[in-house]
């Protein structure tokens, strides 16, 4: 922003960030580049963030404003005939996916995207957690528990979370389940789109245990997702984009990890990173963390396990996430 006589020299009346890898955790991970792109440029310039059509009322909740817009990435079109949309592009990730999210912080993935930077200050990265909430939903104290994953690696595993709703129900905490049966994100398989599936373990809890939970899966909106998260006690759960809606608000979160380490996991909030936040990860397992430390590996697909047992996901301990949640004050 070193503008002589204050003044901004730009070649272009707008331009166009496109969150097309839009699953929640990549599309959230990437707003601090989007609002960094508009704090540090005059209003002369327009920025157009292009984003999955079901989260435009969240990211304009989240972000939107003065010099900004929002729309669908599905009305997005090079033969626009809106003036205002016209102007260069750019994407938050890479043609082809030769360097990806795999062993890279994401917001720093997003700036170096997007904006061809890595944030130098700590507030550059800060999570939109500032966003008014709406009514508390639930007036008892609750718990949100992600559920749902699209690959065995993040999988939670009734026999991980059993004791823990077994341990919130006996302090006073209602878990409240949370997840989706579907998605529209579609990811690439050696050039074919293949939309992704979600699955869950709810069915494998004992059923006096699911008798004490709170469903909502397939019951919210984003934004109604996003209040559920806000005003909970916490949001404990498995590497996912629900953890990142829940970086959005001030909530404590355990988030665990499986085939990432938590050093490319990080959620900046309040100028701090992992504020109010505790990560969790598999005990005595030497390939933990194996999409943020192996690479030359082109051809695999981490969310495929390498040795097909996942044992990540079942060398997570119960007791490791009920101490973080007691250190976070619960």
């Amino acid at each position: 922003m070193n503008w002589r006589d204050n003044i901004e020299l730009t070649y272009d009346k707008n331009i166009n960030l496109l969150l097309t890898h839009g699953a929640l955790g990549d599309m959230i991970s990437s707003l601090p580049a989007a609002m960094w792109a508009r704090r540090s440029h005059s209003l002369d310039l327009l920025i157009t963030v292009w984003v999955p059509k079901h989260a435009v009322d969240l990211v304009g909740h989240l972000i939107g404003g003065t010099g900004i817009r929002i729309k669908p990435l599905d009305e997005f079109s090079l033969r626009s005939t809106d003036p205002d949309d016209a102007g260069p592009g750019v994407m938050n990730g890479v043609k082809g996916n030769y360097v990806t999210r795999n062993r890279f912080d994401m917001v720093d993935y997003a700036f170096a995207t997007m904006l061809d930077m890595q944030p130098d200050f700590i507030d550059q990265r800060n999570y939109p957690h500032w966003a008014p909430l709406g009514e508390k939903p639930l007036d008892e104290p609750y718990v949100v528990i992600p559920v749902g994953a699209t690959n065995e690696p993040s999988m939670f595993h009734p026999e991980i979370m059993a004791p823990i709703i077994e341990w919130l129900v006996a302090n006073g905490y209602k878990p409240v389940l949370t997840g989706k049966s579907t998605t529209s994100v579609v990811m690439l398989d050696k050039g074919k789109p293949i939309p992704l599936e979600i699955k869950d373990e709810v069915a494998g809890l004992p059923q006096d245990i699911r008798g004490e939970c709170l469903d909502l899966r397939d019951k919210t909106t984003l934004l109604e997702m996003r209040d559920w998260c806000g005003h909970a006690a916490a949001v404990v759960g498995i590497d996912g984009g629900t953890l990142h809606l829940a970086g959005t608000t001030e909530v404590p979160i355990v988030y665990g990890c499986t085939r990432v380490s938590p050093r490319h996991r990080s959620i900046t909030r309040n100028n701090e990173r992992n504020w109010n936040l505790v990560h969790v990860e598999p005990r005595e397992l030497e390939c933990s963390g194996c999409q943020s430390n192996w690479n030359l590996l082109f051809q695999h697909d981490f969310s495929k396990c390498m040795y097909k047992d996942s044992a990540c996901t079942h060398k997570l301990h119960p007791e490791d996430f009920i101490l973080a949640m007691q250190n976070l004050g619960l």
